[in-house]
């Protein structure tokens, strides 16, 4: 099992794969992360979501380590949850392509 940080991206970030990534952002991302993706205000139930077109990755900023916090979610408290059951491997590589093509330079 190779680690997050060195994992390898089996979907390159083509211009295909950008345009699905808004899509699948906006359903599975956005309510929490913000429609920007500049981070969510949050509420009695769960904490203001990070912002992820900056530089600061808090739980790693490699394309491997997005990739399984987005799978497998942030322990140990998992505000972060887990969408490995709601979303394909491909769908994720989508939104990480997306990210990058969207981070504030």
């Amino acid at each position: 099992q190779p680690q997050p940080a060195k994992a390898r991206k089996p979907v390159p970030s083509t211009p295909e794969s950008i345009a699905a990534g808004p899509t699948i952002f906006a359903k599975s991302c956005a309510p929490c992360h913000g429609k920007t993706a500049e981070g969510g205000a949050g509420n009695d139930l769960i904490p203001a979501a990070p912002s992820l077109v900056d530089d600061m990755w808090e739980h790693g900023s490699t394309d491997g380590e997005i990739f399984d916090n987005v799978k497998n979610g942030v322990a140990p408290d998992f505000n972060m949850i887990p969408w490995k059951d709601q979303l394909k491997d491909p769908d994720i590589w989508n939104v990480v392509n997306y990210l990058r093509s969207i981070k504030k330079k």
